[in-house]
């Protein structure tokens, strides 16, 4: 009864305001594509001398992000600000265990396609695996662990048993779609997820 008498509410409001209400116009595409190249710029000129963006806690996971978005916005993979991120990302994965950046790695690794990276993406789905917990769910962060644990399951961490939470399940699913991509069987992570 509630809930009705607020719909109505709004509804009633809306109709009064109508009149003062603009319409709203799609922007040109000279103005998307002038918005998407100031954004280009503005995270060039963030990027840091050794390839990074800064984001506390999580360099690597922030320079994937960026260095996708510039790539996703049109810049090649040969463009300095391109290559300075990836092999920032690169050079760090070694000790990566959030969730959040673990992912983050792997759609950026795929992206750029490089047959080297490979290994790299099944070391991180391997992480997001032995994060996975018997949920079905993540949490903020994985076991470090590396791909061995796929081809030997008696190696793998136990789960742990907390229920997870939606951000970074969707993250840890994420990776692990896109990490499939490479390879990686994922099927009895998957199902943990449509019983979660």
């Amino acid at each position: 009864m509630r809930s009705t008498f607020f719909a109505f509410a709004g509804m009633a409001a809306l109709a009064v305001a109508a009149p003062e209400i603009r319409s709203v116009q799609a922007q040109s595409d000279d103005r998307v594509t002038a918005a998407r190249q100031k954004g280009v710029e503005f995270l060039k000129s963030r990027q840091k001398s050794d390839g990074s963006w800064d984001y506390e806690g999580h360099h690597t996971g922030i320079t994937a992000l960026c260095t996708l978005a510039l790539l996703e916005n049109g810049l090649p993979p040969s463009d300095p600000a391109i290559d300075r991120g990836l092999q920032y990302v690169r050079r760090n994965l070694d000790d990566l265990t959030q969730t959040y950046d673990v992912t983050l790695s792997i759609l950026l690794l795929h992206r750029v396609g490089a047959r080297i990276d490979r290994g790299r993406i099944r070391d991180l789905a391997a992480r997001l695996i032995a994060g996975q917990q018997t949920s079905g769910g993540w949490t903020y962060s994985c076991p470090k662990v590396t791909g061995v644990v796929l081809s030997n399951p008696r190696l793998m961490p136990k789960p742990g048993a907390s229920p997870g939470d939606n951000s970074n399940t969707q993250f840890g699913t994420l990776g692990l779609w896109v990490a499939s991509r490479e390879g990686v069987d994922i099927s009895s992570a998957m199902q943990k997820v449509a019983q979660r």
